[in-house]
């Protein structure tokens, strides 16, 4: 889940989801619950990719309810709940157990679940959301996380990536690509950071 901070490639790091821990488990230490905490580099572009991906839903968000795949510490939510876009139910899931922990700790009245979005079962949503939460995944794994969260989605989910750079060298066009394999309507917008991309792929 490589947001925004560059990291050594080398053969020591294994992408995919053996990786996940070893990575956030020092940013939590370090950094505790903050944007860098989550390998943003600033809470401005962490904002502004919540942004990008509410403009998708924001018409029908307050009457939903949204799964907050990959949701760190819950600052989606907070940010919902800043710009009063509140959706009738939110949840977050996040694979890391110390997420969860203080998540449920920093917003106890909300509901958070640990989760593999790659090997569990999904719960049916109006939207499933992801931010940066695909980064440091494989291929295969970005694939089977799209194709499980749209499933579960009944209206569609909406991400973000990195456009270059990305610790998986996986590129854009296979992520797109991919993406019209399984849905007939996609939106994208790629003009409000240097290097990142949002898609929403929407159920018909």
């Amino acid at each position: 889940m490589k947001r925004f901070l560059k990291i050594s490639q080398d053969n020591e790091f294994r992408i995919g989801n053996e990786f996940n821990h070893q990575f956030y488990e020092n940013a939590i230490k370090t950094h505790g619950i903050s944007h860098l905490g989550v390998h943003w580099l600033s809470k401005y572009t962490q904002y502004k990719r919540f942004e990008v991906l509410t403009y998708f839903i924001k018409d029908h968000i307050k009457e939903s309810t949204i799964v907050d795949a990959g949701c760190g510490f819950g600052e989606y939510y907070v940010y919902l709940e800043k710009n009063e876009l509140l959706p009738n139910k939110y949840i977050g899931v996040d694979i890391e157990d110390q997420m969860i922990k203080l998540s449920k700790k920093r917003l106890s009245n909300i509901e958070f679940h640990k989760q593999d979005i790659l090997s569990q079962e999904l719960i049916k949503a109006d939207y499933y959301i992801c931010s940066g939460a695909m980064n440091i995944l494989k291929k295969e794994e970005m694939f089977t996380f799209i194709h499980k969260c749209f499933e579960a989605s009944k209206k569609g989910f909406a991400f973000n990536l990195l456009k270059e750079d990305s610790l998986n060298m996986v590129s854009v066009d296979d992520i797109t690509s991919f993406c019209k394999k399984i849905c007939k309507k996609i939106s994208i917008q790629d003009n409000y950071l240097q290097n990142d991309i949002s898609i929403f792929i929407e159920k018909t």
